[in-house]
């Protein structure tokens, strides 16, 4: 989707023609559902250049299954549904950037700025 995105974009324009705002946020998004942008500690591990959501969800996964398993009086369940857990908070705090990125862009439209 993102090549199809700067392909629409640059197809058949000069480099000054481009809407550089949208190329900055489809770029951002980008960034955001796939790339560790700066450096994150999770979990004693430095992740510099890994998939974000994958990284979590990989963590997510260990910890709910393998290590604290029997640590939580109802299972796997319960470590999931712990919102006071890092990988929780991270996860969910890209899915709010992601969000709020999209949906200015969108409200950006909608009155008639280019983003």
């Amino acid at each position: 989707m993102f090549i199809g995105i700067i392909w629409s974009l640059a197809h058949e324009h000069r480099i000054q023609d481009i809407n550089r705002p949208i190329a900055a946020v489809s770029i951002l998004l980008l960034i955001l559902s796939t790339v560790v942008s700066s450096l994150v500690f999770i979990s004693g591990v430095l992740c510099s250049s890994l998939p974000k959501h994958l990284i979590i969800d990989i963590i997510r996964l260990d910890y709910g299954l393998v290590k604290y398993r029997d640590s939580f009086p109802s299972g796997p369940a319960a470590f999931f549904a712990d919102i006071t857990q890092q990988t929780y908070v991270a996860k969910n705090a890209i899915y709010i950037l992601q969000t709020l990125l999209a949906d200015g862009v969108v409200v950006g439209s909608k009155f008639g700025r280019s983003v």
